[in-house]
């Protein structure tokens, strides 16, 4: 059977609508050569009219429809550049009746499908010469053309079917370049109001020092409070821009979450609500903090930080809406972190404000919205950008028996540490890799222990988690400072962990405890008794710990 270019099908042809379902049926039909043929009848058709300056209508209008994928970037590059072919991008359209067969549409009155067998592409993939016969036997089925009332009506829905698909995909485009120029404009605009929020910011707080006069500092108070808030604004709207341009960058460390949100309460307390919020009323954030079980989150500090200031922020805001109408004399705000029945660690922070509007409950977490008359609704937003990013979920409800509103996140926890737990976590530090490597690979093959190791001392302190490690084994000759010095920098971070010193051999460090005011109770393990041995030594520490634990 002849191409279609010999037959006459879109030799004369004013118009070409093409759908191709599938990113396979654009490669298939590629190598059968429908694609090549569509380019090669619009070139011939502006070739021979050329000259003809009086019947400029008669010039080829191609439309392509193409699920887009990089696999067909190279393909569909090459018609981007025809000015006589449009080009609209979808989704792969796998509910169409048979996934590899392409829709053409010639002057909108003949509908053809055409259909590609399995076998025919793999033999025409395979066949080194490749004739480029489109219309094989068995692959093609030609309808609808305009002869009679059914057939119109076949060709019409086929019609109707493209035009919603490609007016689909226009409205698309069109919301895609909006969204791109609002975000050039939030960009812009947030980087203009930066610029001149730092010297104001800076400068009022040098005045600030530097005068003693009440009224004067009143004032002066009121410029720095609106300034930071401006400057959170500008910060919200870069927030947004990195968000929605997927280059938001996660900083992820590990973090014992019981310290981490009691250290982050007392900062609030302590600063925010102190230079941010004006309030005239006593208010109070209860926590509630297991004390018998420590958890240990994998986090970016800032990023987490950022989310728990903005619901404090929003419940302190509500709260006091609920006093300046009378309800409320004094505020509590209620913090809690617990563990969910799915091994999720959830933060809860429950307030006495009036509660979230029905009108934008299902819609808070959305971009500039807000009821408030405060802020523009960023916030929210962001704070469930960051929680999801960390593999969490985040969402709010009206309390039930009582007012206000309770926000609750959660986030995927890293390892528990328990009283009695089995698992013993053993701290490392020696700045000879390998003897140190041989250490963990032993302790963590009868499955007690987990081991972490450092070669950096330095370093070490920098990331040292309070509260997780059971056991820091340090040796004592270390090139950059000594285990002695060492084990009292890290007794300032954490005065329960058990410390071993790990010596050579051959020395008496005995004189040394006293002038390190070391217990005689801390061990001493000598390294040249290899790892094997000493790791019987942990053995029995481990379970004299419990045992004290136990009592």
């Amino acid at each position: 059977m002849s191409e279609l270019k010999d037959i006459g099908i879109i030799s004369d042809a004013k118009e070409i609508m093409a759908l191709f379902p599938t990113v396979r049926s654009v490669q298939s039909f590629y190598r059968l050569s429908l694609l090549p043929q569509l380019m090669a009848a619009i070139e011939n058709n502006i070739e021979s009219n050329i000259d003809d300056d009086d019947d400029i209508d008669r010039s080829l209008k191609i439309r392509l429809i193409i699920p887009f994928d990089k696999a067909i970037d190279e393909i569909t590059q090459k018609f981007r550049q025809n000015k006589g072919i449009l080009v609209n991008y979808v989704n792969e359209i796998k509910e169409y009746s048979i996934d590899r067969s392409v829709l053409l549409i010639i002057d909108k009155k003949i509908s053809i499908t055409i259909g590609i067998n399995e076998q025919d592409d793999i033999n025409n993939n395979n066949n080194e010469n490749k004739n480029n016969n489109l219309l094989m036997s068995k692959s093609i089925f030609l309808y609808n053309r305009d002869d009679n009332e059914a057939s119109k009506s076949a060709v019409f829905s086929h019609i109707t079917a493209f035009e919603i698909i490609w007016n689909q995909a226009e409205t698309k485009k069109m919301i895609e370049n909006a969204d791109k120029a609002k975000e050039d404009f939030i960009n812009i605009c947030a980087h203009e109001l930066r610029s001149p929020i730092q010297p104001i910011l800076g400068l009022s707080i040098l005045v600030k020092n530097k005068i003693y006069d009440a009224n004067q500092l009143e004032m002066l108070d009121v410029i720095i409070r609106n300034a930071k808030r401006l400057k959170r604004l500008a910060d919200d709207l870069l927030e947004i821009t990195k968000i929605e341009s997927n280059s938001i960058k996660l900083d992820k460390k590990k973090y014992n979450l019981n310290a981490f949100v009691n250290d982050v309460l007392i900062d609030y307390s302590d600063k925010i609500l102190k230079e941010d919020f004006n309030n005239n009323y006593t208010l109070s954030i209860i926590k509630s903090i297991p004390s018998d079980t420590v958890f240990f989150v994998n986090v970016d500090k800032d990023r987490l930080t950022q989310v728990i200031f903005n619901i404090l922020n929003n419940a302190v805001r509500a709260s006091g809406d609920a006093v300046h109408d009378g309800n409320l004399e004094n505020v509590t705000i209620q913090f809690s972190l617990t563990q969910t029945a799915t091994k999720e660690i959830q933060i809860s922070v429950k307030d006495m404000g009036p509660g979230i509007d029905a009108q934008i409950l299902s819609k808070l977490f959305t971009k500039f919205i807000t009821k408030s008359g405060k802020g523009i609704g960023l916030g929210l937003f962001i704070a469930k950008s960051i929680i999801e990013s960390h593999g969490g979920r985040i969402w709010a409800e009206n309390n039930k028996e009582e007012k206000g509103a309770t926000f609750y996140f959660t986030l995927p926890v890293l390892t528990q540490s328990q009283r009695n737990d089995d698992i013993r976590k053993i701290l490392v530090v020696d700045d000879t890799p390998t003897f140190a490597l041989s250490l963990k690979n032993t302790f963590e093959t009868n499955d007690k222990y987990t081991v972490d190791i450092h070669n950096n001392p330095t370093t070490m302190l920098q990331k040292f988690v309070s509260g997780y490690y059971d056991f820091v084994i340090l040796n004592i000759e270390m090139s950059e400072t000594n285990g002695f010095d060492l084990s009292q920098q890290l007794r300032k971070k954490d005065d329960r962990v058990q410390v071993i010193f790990m010596t050579s051999g051959g020395t008496n460090y005995e004189p040394l405890r006293e002038l390190y005011g070391i217990s005689e109770k801390t061990h001493f393990i000598k390294k040249t008794l290899g790892a094997e041995k000493i790791l019987k030594q942990l053995n029995a520490l481990a379970g004299e710990k419990q045992r004290v634990n136990q009592i």
